[in-house]
């Protein structure tokens, strides 16, 4: 065997040959695309390697965008984070650099290698590491140089039997690989809705209470990929084939079932199924009162949980397992509350509030009561419905609430990372909260969409859309995440692209009030003020004249030149307020629009002493590009915080 190279870089080493990451010697498994990126990276350690290079090398015969190198450089990161100790810094608008020294070594081969066998030798210095001894030495303890002729036939006669050997053992081991049986290797699973075979639709939230609950534990399991729920919303009906689910979302295994609900009792029948084969793994049927609907979640998740890590550690499992509330009122409230707070309208969101606090009476210490009531504030807020200084501390307690009671909800730690973000301007800390989110269930999509939330203020913008595309990915059926891509294309000025998404995004639903709304931004900043007023007439009436959508109207109405349309609209805006909450901040939007500075920078400041959420994204919205010049503008974001 001939002598191969390896690095070394702070706590890990990497193996070109077997394409292999080890940390403490221990496998980090990284796509073949992330371990090229990094591989590039490592052998121009210290060095800047340009963006374009990259990609050519990563990506020989295809034409790629450059978000596809972010998405790799974003995963290196993650892979690499320890302690947060970052190796790879990006440098503006050139490339990247692995920050850390990667020592070069040579692993040693039969012939021609510069250390004896069992030795590694520094390629940069020559010195020799791990040295082990093979040669006998002589009585004098001088080594032992010269071979007789038939030691050295022998020797050579004793290497090609040991080689024939192992190519015999090789064609051995495949055979049997292919003839006997062999252990299934479950890497990723998809949970489908489980049928509803009640005739009773109120029964809704049940089923999909039960399958976001599945969803959640089995997130949890290590070195598992689990489709988020929206991502399997659409297979949602009996007589759907595994086969092509494992096709379409990309998974190992399917898990698919149904309940049916007798007066007070429900059964569920589950079946996990291999999505390449369609053979049946597991399957059971369970029968509890509909008091016991968390511990039959529980039972479930533990046999899914045995059957696909049987490795994993007995304390691992019962966490995973493990119902948040004892009470059967409460777990049910909590789910109808998750029912209507997906639905992100004004009354879906103030319903599920309610539903959160009657499930948080029922237990005062269910942890995810508190999380949902946390995140109905926060959505209330970003979307306007409540005023900052009512929904900030109230989203807050209920995050921190929720985290006394378990410091391993992702969900509590994702919704204070926003709260932080949003009303108390804290960029690192919002930042750690979101990442723990992930860390604790790398399948949330909701921490993903949120990460590039938190990052819009910066100017990482690469991470951002990174972080929204594997939101998207995730779920790529879900139209907010979709939606939320092409906004962030827009924040960043990829307005091209941002339109192209929002396209996407209205192709699959045309009723989707926030693309409509998000659509017409991107038109004015591509000066089409024509296409931007019909789609911000669209997105008023869809929202029924949110506020969101009234002062979209009126920046479209100031792009075509109609300024008295403009100040119409800021006028019932202003009348508005005195009876229910209109962001300032929003106000500030139209005039800048209008190109009053003075009457912007009032709004603004007005919007600073509320604590407005959207005044985080101020750095680099574009809607106030007419302003950066102003003295004025420098002195608001250093009271925010945030870079000039």
């Amino acid at each position: 065997m001939p002598a191969k190279q390896i690095y070394e870089f702070g706590q890990f080493r990497i193996d070109p040959d077997e394409r292999l990451l080890l940390r403490e010697g221990k496998a980090i498994p990284l796509t073949p695309k992330a371990f090229e990126t990094l591989l590039a990276l490592v052998e121009n350690s210290g060095h800047v390697v340009k963006k374009d290079d990259l990609m050519r090398r990563v990506w020989p015969d295809a034409f790629v965008e450059e978000v596809n190198l972010a998405q790799n450089v974003s995963a290196l990161r993650r892979a690499l984070d320890i302690n947060g100790e970052q190796y790879i810094e990006t440098v503006p608008k050139l490339g990247y650099r692995l920050i850390a020294k990667a020592r070069p070594i040579r692993t040693p081969g039969e012939t021609g290698d510069k250390a004896p066998l069992g030795r590694e030798q520094d390629t940069d210095t020559g010195a020799e590491v791990d040295l082990t001894r093979l040669k006998p030495e002589s009585e004098s303890g001088s080594i032992a140089t010269l071979t007789p002729p038939a030691a050295r036939k022998f020797r050579l006669t004793r290497t090609r039997v040991f080689a024939l050997a192992l190519m015999f053992a090789a064609l051995a081991g495949t055979a049997l690989y292919f003839l006997l049986p062999h252990e299934r290797v479950i890497d990723s699973i998809a949970v489908l809705p489980l049928v509803n075979a009640t005739s009773d639709p109120n029964s809704d939230y049940l089923s999909e209470g039960l399958t976001d609950g599945l969803i959640n534990g089995l997130s949890q399991l290590p070195n598992l990929t689990v489709k988020s729920e929206r991502s399997v919303a659409r297979y949602k009906g009996p007589n759907i084939d595994p086969r092509l689910v494992g096709r379409e979302l990309g998974v190992r295994a399917v898990l698919v079932g149904k309940l049916v609900q007798h007066g007070d009792s429900l059964s569920i029948s589950v079946e996990l199924v291999d999505a390449q084969d369609d053979n049946h793994i597991w399957g059971d049927d369970y029968t509890r009162k509909l008091t016991d609907i968390a511990g039959m979640q529980e039972t479930i998740s533990k046999e899914i949980a045995e059957r696909v890590r049987p490795k994993l550690s007995g304390e691992k499992k019962a966490y995973i397992a493990k119902p948040q509330t004892q009470n059967a009122e409460a777990y049910a409230l909590y789910l109808k509350g998750r029912f209507y707070w997906k639905k992100r309208t004004e009354e879906g969101l103030r319903e599920g509030l309610a539903y959160f606090e009657q499930a948080r009476q029922k237990d005062p210490n269910y942890a995810l009561a508190y999380a949902g009531l946390a995140d109905s504030y926060n959505m209330l807020g970003i979307w306007q419905y409540v005023a900052p200084h009512e929904a900030a501390p109230k989203a807050k307690a209920a995050a921190l609430k929720a985290l006394e009671l378990d410091p391993l909800l992702p969900e509590a730690h994702a919704s204070l990372g926003m709260v932080k973000t949003l009303y108390e301007w804290n960029w690192v800390s919002s930042e750690g909260e979101i990442k723990e989110a992930l860390r604790l269930n790398p399948s949330y999509e909701t921490a993903y969409r949120w990460y590039a939330t938190i990052l819009d203020g910066t100017e990482r913008h690469e991470e951002v859309i990174a972080s929204s595309r594997h939101a998207l990915e995730l779920d790529p059926t879900s139209l907010l995440n979709s939606a939320s891509l092409g906004y962030e294309l827009y924040m960043v000025r990829k307005y091209d692209d941002a339109v192209t998404q929002l396209q996407k995004t209205l192709a699959m639903d045309p009723y989707y009030f926030p693309a409509h709304h998000w659509l017409a931004l991107t038109y004015i900043q591509k000066h089409k003020p024509e296409e931007a007023l019909e789609e911000a007439r669209k997105a008023v009436a869809l929202s029924k004249e949110s506020p969101i959508g009234m002062s979209t109207l009126a920046q479209a109405f100031a792009a075509t030149g109609n300024a008295k349309a403009a100040r119409g609209v800021v006028q019932r805006l202003e009348a508005a307020s005195k009876s229910h909450y209109i962001s300032s901040f929003e106000i500030a939007t139209i005039f800048a629009a209008l190109n009053e500075s003075d009457h912007a920078f009032e709004s603004l400041q007005k919007a600073y002493e509320n604590r407005d959420c959207n005044l985080f994204r101020l750095r680099v919205d574009p809607r106030f590009d007419r302003l950066r010049s102003d003295p004025r503008f420098a002195d608001l974001l250093r009271r925010i915080g945030l870079p000039q």
